[in-house]
């Protein structure tokens, strides 16, 4: 899977998601019409086409290197949120439940959660893809936890199905934002998981930038853009 022309397929797949969003927020009548609205949107399609673009730029000149992969799973992450969102809204806020597909949607409409677990990754793995010996462990337990709250995320959306609102008026799994109820077991392991990923994006930073002081040529340069890429977000 790793090829230069899987990277090309999943970008082009990235980017078909702006134009769906807009089509969807139309059918919805969700349209952003304040500038404030715009300034959003327009924010969050520049950021989607930055990490895509680069991803597969990335991926397709150093297919082995997970870093181009990792960006272009970010965008698809808040893109398919985004879309799965706005598609179950539209199918069980307008159209109870009888469009094609819609626990597809429901099924997705959480994913936005994915981009906070990859965006430590992104960080601590610049720019070959490889950590130092003493990263071995907390990257472990970093992934286990992460792949818990993916895990749990999809266990909120299936235990949603058997709802008959299975998403509320935003197009957001029910229970998700604030865990309750018979989502409440998710509670801890949702905030657990922020945690990590906070403390993980700062430890990341923090070895950045020691590795920056320590750098010198090519390497040095590298790091100069990972930081100029993070000032710009």
């Amino acid at each position: 899977l790793a090829s230069p022309a899987a990277a090309t397929v999943l970008g082009a797949l990235s980017l078909l998601t702006v134009p769906g969003t807009f089509v969807l927020q139309a059918l919805i009548h969700e349209l952003p019409t304040s500038s404030s609205d715009i300034a959003n949107n327009g924010a969050g399609v520049a950021f989607m086409m930055a990490f895509t673009v680069v991803g597969v730029i990335v991926a397709r000149r150093e297919p082995r290197n997970p870093i181009g992969w990792l960006l272009i799973a970010l965008a698809l992450s808040v893109e398919a949120g985004n879309d799965g969102s706005a598609y179950a809204n539209l199918d069980y806020t307008l159209h109870h439940g009888s469009l094609p597909l819609g626990p597809v949607s429901v099924l997705l409409s959480g994913s936005w959660e994915y981009a906070f677990v990859l965006l430590p990754l992104i960080i601590s793995l610049f720019p070959d893809g490889r950590l130092g010996p003493r990263w071995r462990w907390p990257l472990r337990v970093y992934l286990a936890l992460a792949a818990l709250v993916v895990g749990g995320t999809l266990m909120v959306a299936v235990g949603d199905l058997g709802l008959r609102m299975p998403v509320d008026a935003s197009g957001n799994l029910v229970g998700l934002n604030n865990p309750s109820g018979a989502n409440a077991w998710f509670a801890p392991l949702q905030k657990l998981g922020f945690v990590a990923c906070i403390v993980f994006v700062l430890a990341s930073i923090g070895y950045q930038v020691l590795r920056y002081r320590r750098a010198g040529g090519e390497r040095r340069q590298q790091l100069k853009w990972l930081a100029a890429g993070g000032a710009t977000c």
